[in-house]
């Protein structure tokens, strides 16, 4: 839901604002009573109302939109969009602007940036990752940099009997492999949806928190030793239990090599 967001001094002036009416309210009050007491006549009453109203400055907010507005104006002519004028202000507390355009500061191609096993070796799962993503049918820019990464481990002529490829709706793809030395399900996927679907008590560690802190892309490897096929939920592929984590992987964009330039 849409909610709007206050700046700084916007919060400030709201308080104010509030603080003033309820004195206003108050001594409003307090005029009327004296006036019932010591039968103040009507019109005096009103003028004394009058000048307690002007406690409360109206004009204040005339005064910040106007601000704002020229601000607003002052950036266009700039050759910069204003769709929010308090956004003005929040402008005003940036010292650093960090932008992000794809073919500026990034290749828009990604690479693997480290490997956290579990329970096996680096090595097998780079063989493992390798030959998952050579039996892929489906090519984005992840499979890339995992199959560039791994592809002197990659075992090649899997039987596969079943594949799901990746969607990103459900985050998440699985080849089912029917052979003698792989044999069983492999899931590769976003760590918090393959993560009901672990084994109890599995432990990620702290690699899946911190890779993902660094604003890295963090995926997870899981098996199962059964080659089951996919059962269908709703039409779509629904996970087996009893995931077993073979290894997490973080990938990052390639920084153009005039980035630090630009």
């Amino acid at each position: 839901a849409y909610r709007e967001m206050y700046t700084p001094l916007q919060r400030e002036i709201n308080l104010l604002i509030r603080v003033l009416l309820f004195i206003a309210l108050f001594l409003e009050l307090l005029l009327v009573a004296a006036s019932i007491v010591s039968f103040i006549p009507i019109v005096e009453t009103v003028r004394m109302a009058m000048v307690i109203i002007g406690i409360v400055p109206n004009g204040l907010f005339l005064s910040i939109s106007m601000a704002y507005a020229l601000g607003a104006v002052r950036i266009v002519g700039k050759g910069a969009l204003v769709q929010k004028f308090n956004a003005i202000e929040s402008l005003s507390h940036v010292d650093v602007l960090c932008l992000d355009k794809t073919g500026t500061l990034t290749t828009n191609r990604l690479e693997l940036a480290s490997l956290y096993p579990y329970g096996i070796d680096k090595i097998a799962l780079r063989a493992l990752l390798g030959s998952y993503i050579a039996h892929t049918s489906s090519r984005n820019a992840t499979s890339e940099a995992i199959g560039a990464a791994c592809q002197e481990q990659t075992m090649r002529g899997l039987h596969v009997r079943q594949e799901i490829p990746f969607s990103s709706a459900r985050k998440w793809s699985a080849l089912v492999v029917d052979e003698s030395t792989l044999r069983g399900v492999y899931v590769l996927g976003a760590p918090d949806v393959l993560r009901p679907f672990l084994v109890p008590d599995s432990n990620l560690g702290v690699f899946v928190a911190e890779e993902t802190g660094r604003g890295l892309r963090v995926l997870l490897f899981a098996r199962s030793p059964e080659p089951v096929q996919f059962q269908q939920l709703a039409g779509e592929a629904r996970l087996p239990q009893g995931l077993i984590p073979l290894g997490a992987i973080s990938l990052r964009d390639t920084l153009r090599p005039e980035a630090r330039e630009t």
